[in-house]
């Protein structure tokens, strides 16, 4: 049995691998027309994109893309995610996921969004998943909104004075929407 610590594949190899996928992406679909191109198939060319970047790396072979309704879309080791998200639009905003994530794969730490933004020239960017959320919109359920240009320290989370982690290991965090809110109505 081979052993293969937590060290081994830290966030910062993380970080290259998707690095590297960001620029084996930009160079697929640089020139390629936004016709046909849907989330379902952005999140699989991302996957493939990943999958062709792990090679040789601690990763190879440890990246799996997740069900429809799973959250995030790709894990890697069981400990990294990415949430895949694209726009045909020229901006880098868009919905994002529901705030209580209830169908969050359970034993990923660190996730982060992936973004192809398909408008004008096309350009990817990922960025860790807490740090792009700025606003919550309700459609269904409630939903994170998503801003890949947010400025440091403007996230939901921040506005919220509390950290992502703690915010969605809350047994209600709706509770805590609704009381910031209220507050945000009355100024």
């Amino acid at each position: 049995m081979i052993y293969l610590s937590k060290e081994e594949f830290t966030e910062d190899h993380f970080v290259s691998l998707l690095e590297q996928t960001k620029n084996g992406i930009i160079a697929t679909f640089k020139d390629k027309d936004p016709k046909g191109i849907n989330g379902t198939s952005f999140e699989d060319s991302v996957y493939k994109q990943m999958l062709l970047s792990a090679k040789g790396s601690s990763f190879n072979g440890h990246i799996i893309k997740t069900g429809a309704h799973a959250f995030p879309d790709i894990v890697a080791r069981d400990v990294f995610g990415v949430e895949v998200k694209m726009t045909i639009g020229d901006k880098w905003i868009s919905t994002g996921n529901s705030v209580l994530e209830s169908t969050r794969i359970g034993k990923v730490d660190t996730i982060y969004m992936f973004f192809g933004k398909f408008g004008a020239e096309f350009d990817a960017k990922f960025r860790k998943y807490q740090d792009c959320l700025y606003e919550i919109g309700v459609t269904h359920s409630p939903r994170y909104k998503i801003d890949m240009n947010l400025p440091e320290g403007e996230s939901i989370f921040a506005k919220l004075g509390v950290d992502y982690n703690d915010f969605r290991n809350e047994d209600n965090p709706i509770k805590r929407l609704k009381t910031y809110y209220k507050a945000q109505l009355k100024k």
